[in-house]
């Protein structure tokens, strides 16, 4: 399943900026981070141009008023020679914000979005 971001500006003029999600966990628990890696050549990849978003997946039995859920940037770390960037994200405090689920996972540098990967938040506190 591929997933547009709606945020998407589709300039084919920026289809180069356009960033690959390599990797993601498949299961992200609450108040915790995470690290989203992507792969995005010949830019410096900087905090101000970056925004990850969960979007929610489940549409047969979960609620139609969930938002998309834009989480908080922590820390980029970047080999510029492989244009591999590590995004650290703080994941959601909790299943009041982001229900357990599925989503969608996307990252948008500089307007451009990625096609998102699907994870999962789930509860793992007694």
């Amino acid at each position: 399943m591929t997933f547009m971001n709606p945020e998407d500006n589709q300039n084919p003029a920026q289809a180069g900026n356009r960033p690959v999600i390599l990797s993601v966990l498949d299961n992200l628990t609450y108040e915790a981070s995470a690290v989203v890696q992507i792969k995005l050549t010949g830019f410096q990849v900087q905090l101000k141009d970056l925004k990850v978003t969960m979007y929610p997946a489940n549409t047969q039995g979960g609620s139609m008023n969930q938002k998309p859920i834009d989480l908080q940037l922590k820390e980029v770390q970047s080999n510029d020679n492989l244009g591999i960037h590590n995004i650290v994200v703080a994941t959601p405090a909790s299943c009041t914000i982001a229900p357990p689920g599925d989503y969608m996972l996307s990252v948008v540098f500089q307007g451009v979005s990625s096609v998102a990967k699907k994870t999962c938040a789930i509860d793992t506190r007694d």
